[in-house]
């Protein structure tokens, strides 16, 4: 099979999944790239030495090692769907392995590393929503026309720690009740299973699924009466009218609060309550665990299986 008619294939599972255009336009303009350099071969004659000759190529056009992993990225997600789809025979995202510069010295080393993960960085990374700023939202929430939506919404995404696309895609089949668990497929079609610690999360949850159907989005499509998930546009539309009505200034500036900071308000908490970085890093989908360390704040005033107790009992995230 030819690249370009499975990377048309992969397009409409992409529109099936409900994915941003944005990010349909990304993959799309990465995949035929390289099927354009490849020449349109057979899929199934990609090997690893292909990858290698693909990041010279890029290499040569001027790519940085971050704009040449973007795209290692996107190959994975790209044949992992196609092997599970059984388009081909053998899983070929394994060939597609992040691009490693080779380097000359220790001290060139620790140089790239300062830059890649300086103190400027962590800041900005390092960003959650406080307790008090939490019970703002909800209490925001809770006034709105579609109130019970919104604020389970608002709860999801903290106490769960999900990306954006993660929440507004996420079905009742994936939501067990019993186990305390969800079911998210992430990034690159990645599965992972996220605990459910939040007794009042769990009781609107239970309340909220009681007239849907299996197959539901648990957030459908704002004023749609087919079963769609809430847009990209949607949520954030939610989202900055909820921080507004809170006070808290909505912005990815240092002073502002995206709605990525939801998913920095899960992994503190848990950090502070003592998960182990390993485990934190598995529960948000994080596949660098140093992405999750940046967000380890040192704390010895409590022993730590006690404060991860106090966490499942809901007193760390509100």
């Amino acid at each position: 099979m030819k690249l370009y008619e499975t990377i048309a294939k992969y397009e409409k599972h992409m529109k099936a999944d409900y994915k941003p255009d944005n990010t349909i336009r990304i993959h799309l303009s990465a995949l035929k790239r390289f099927a354009e350099w490849f020449k349109n071969g057979d899929i199934d004659s990609v090997t690893s030495g292909t990858v290698l000759d693909y990041k010279e190529h890029l290499l040569s056009k001027g790519a940085g090692g971050k704009s040449i992993n973007t795209y290692m990225s996107i190959f994975r997600s790209f044949f992992s769907l196609m092997y599970q789809y059984d388009y081909i025979d053998k899983d070929l995202s394994k060939y597609f392995t992040n691009y490693k510069p080779k380097i000359a010295s220790l001290e060139k080393m620790q140089g790239i590393r300062q830059r890649e993960y300086s103190d400027k960085d962590v800041q900005k990374i390092k960003k959650f929503i406080t307790k008090e700023q939490q019970r703002e939202i909800y209490k925001v929430a809770s006034k709105r026309k579609s109130c019970i939506r919104d604020k389970l919404l608002m709860q999801t995404m903290i106490t769960c720690g999900l990306r954006c696309s993660e929440a507004r895609t996420l079905q009742v089949k994936n939501i067990d009740i019993e186990n305390k668990t969800l079911r998210i497929v992430g990034k690159g079609y990645k599965e992972r299973m996220v605990p459910l610690l939040n007794s009042k999360h769990i009781k609107a949850l239970m309340e909220y699924i009681e007239n849907l159907d299996t197959d539901d989005y648990l957030f459908k499509a704002v004023g749609s009466t087919v079963n769609k998930p809430m847009t990209s546009q949607a949520l954030h539309i939610i989202f900055n009218e909820i921080m507004t009505s809170a006070g808290i200034p909505v912005g990815r500036g240092q002073d502002g609060v995206a709605s990525h900071d939801f998913r920095g308000t899960y992994i503190t908490a848990m950090l502070d309550a003592g998960a182990s970085i390993s485990d934190v890093a598995e529960a948000v989908g994080h596949s660098n665990w140093l992405t999750t360390k940046m967000y380890y704040r040192p704390n010895d005033s409590e022993d730590k299986r006690l404060r991860l107790e106090k966490l499942m009992r809901e007193s760390e995230l509100v």
